[in-house]
C-alpha cells in the first residue's frame, strides 16, 4: 500500500512539474513575441 501511494505522489509531482514548465514556456514565448513586435515597430 505504501509503495502504491509513493508512486502516486511521484506521478502527481511530475505532472505538476510539467504544468509548471509549460506555464514558464508560455510566458517566455509571450515575452519573446512582445520583444519581436517592439523591434519591428
Amino acid at each position: 500500500m505504501e509503495n502504491l501511494f509513493f508512486n502516486n505522489s511521484i506521478y502527481e509531482f511530475s505532472f505538476l512539474s510539467v504544468d509548471y514548465l509549460k506555464n514558464i514556456n508560455t510566458k517566455l514565448l509571450i515575452h519573446d513575441s512582445r520583444k519581436i513586435s517592439d523591434f519591428e515597430i
